[in-house]
């Protein structure tokens, strides 16, 4: 299996932004921890996934429901 932790930055920084956002984290059975973090970085996520082939697509099913302005792992 793969760990990834990625830091994660919204563009939609309103209450609606944040309930999308634990909505869709919550749906996705691959994340294991998702922290609010102050600064720079909206959120810090952890996920496990089995491959990179599941990785690929969680994270293109993660940012075709959220609109993030900047990922990084």
């Amino acid at each position: 299996s793969i760990r990834r932790q990625r830091q994660m930055c919204i563009r939609d920084s309103s209450k609606a932004g944040f309930d999308q956002f634990h909505e869709v984290t919550a749906s996705m059975p691959n994340v294991m921890e998702v922290h609010r973090l102050s600064g720079d970085v909206d959120y810090l996520v952890r996920s496990v996934v089995p491959d990179m082939k599941s990785y690929d697509a969680m994270y293109k099913e993660f940012i075709s429901k959220v609109a993030l302005y900047d990922v990084s792992s």
